[in-house]
């Protein structure tokens, strides 16, 4: 990103190449499916338009 980018860009940007990485998406399924079987998890759940 260029030198005129706001902070909360970089920040932005850094939290979706993290959880593109650590492919959040993914481990939020296991975690359901292991809750589901195992009947010990807690899954949070928001949405923001």
């Amino acid at each position: 990103m260029g030198d005129d980018a706001a902070p909360s860009d970089w920040a932005e940007r850094a939290l979706a190449d993290l959880q593109a990485d650590l492919d959040l998406g993914r481990l939020d399924v296991g975690l359901c499916v292991d809750g589901s079987i195992l009947g010990d998890a807690a899954v949070k759940v928001t949405w923001d338009v």
